[in-house]
């Protein structure tokens, strides 16, 4: 698999760094836009955002994944601003292991996109009617609930030994 090189990409001086590819160009002002007021809604509900958002393949550790590509229209942008934040599967998981928390990408996916400012509509293609249904239900609680839920299940997913708990109170819900 080959990789392009991360110096195609074109960065600005901005907080977060927001690095495109050239292809998306013509869309920068609206990407760099609409990310950065995703990532100061997620900031705001306690979410790390690293400070550099990069369309890289593989992203460095003080960066994250935006997710988007040619096309994507500003309604498309929270979701890729989250999508870069879920957690990738641990090597046990690749490996076949039992993977307990494959259930919280959904749930988690949706409150990170909805947090971010998606609307519920454009997520309805993407996640499973029940999981955007218990993502709605986590946005109603209180901030440090929801972030004690979103911290509680992320931590799970990085793991193949934690059972994620999606029910709020810590429920298996």
């Amino acid at each position: 698999m080959t990789f392009r090189p991360v110096g195609d990409l074109i960065c600005d001086h901005g907080r977060p760094r927001i690095c495109p590819w050239p292809e998306v160009d013509d869309q920068a002002s609206m990407v760099r836009t609409e990310s950065r007021k995703a990532v100061e809604r997620l900031r705001r509900a306690g979410v790390a955002v690293p400070a550099t958002l990069t369309m890289a393949d593989r992203p460095r550790s003080d960066e994250t994944k935006l997710a988007i590509g040619p096309g994507i229209s500003a309604l498309g942008v929270p979701t890729g601003v989250a999508a870069g934040l879920l957690p990738h599967s641990p090597a046990c998981a690749d490996k076949g292991e039992p993977y307990p928390a494959a259930d919280a990408y959904g749930p988690v996916g949706a409150w990170l996109s909805l947090t971010a400012g998606a609307s519920p509509r454009s997520l309805t293609n993407r996640v499973a009617p029940p999981e955007l249904a218990l993502a709605q239900h986590v946005l109603k609680q209180s901030r440090k609930a929801q972030l004690a839920w979103y911290e509680r299940n992320t931590r799970a997913m990085r793991s193949c030994n934690v059972r994620p708990q999606l029910g709020i109170n810590g429920s298996h819900g």
